[in-house]
């Protein structure tokens, strides 16, 4: 076998690792609508976090701001790894070694990058793997969520056995 045709041969199974890895990866168009409504989850947040406060101080207005940045910072380590955009979008933060819902620390490692880039952070994204500087510092990626299994394929995952006994006890 020659040099080239090794190449070639190389570049092929990337080709294709690529190409398999691609199909599960979240489309930009999710993660925006996604991050659109966490930043509305965010203010109202923040709102109620002023709202709270307001009886007992006269300065409330760094409260809310508090809230709401913590809750764009660790979001994304909500169960799942899906903050409430995510989880609207069925899209999800996962390790990218482990395939693992994101952590907190990883929430916080990739959602400051973004606080602290912004665009940068998000022209990352456009590459072929669709990780932002973030996702890359935390060892994430923003995957499309497994969708669960139904009943017709004969799967009784524990949830749906948990949701049956519920309803049973709640009759």
């Amino acid at each position: 076998m020659t040099e080239d045709q090794r190449t070639s041969i190389a570049a092929e199974l990337t080709a294709e690792k690529v190409s398999a890895h691609s199909h599960h990866l979240a489309d930009l168009g999710s993660r925006g609508v996604a991050r659109l409504l966490d930043f509305v989850v965010a203010s109202v947040l923040g709102t109620i976090g002023v709202l709270v406060v307001m009886p007992f101080t006269s300065v409330p207005r760094p409260i809310g701001g508090v809230v709401g940045l913590l809750y764009v910072v660790f979001a994304d380590g909500l169960p799942g790894g899906q903050s409430v955009g995510k989880r609207v979008l069925d899209i999800a933060v996962v390790d990218v070694k482990t395939r693992n819902h994101c952590s907190y620390g990883q929430s916080l490692q990739r959602n400051v990058s973004l606080l602290l880039f912004s665009g940068l952070d998000v022209l990352f994204a456009l590459g072929r793997r669709r990780q932002r500087l973030g996702d890359a510092v935390a060892g994430t990626e923003v995957v499309r969520a497994p969708t669960p299994p139904s009943e017709d394929q004969g799967v009784n995952p524990v949830w749906l056995r948990r949701a049956r006994e519920v309803e049973r006890f709640s009759h």
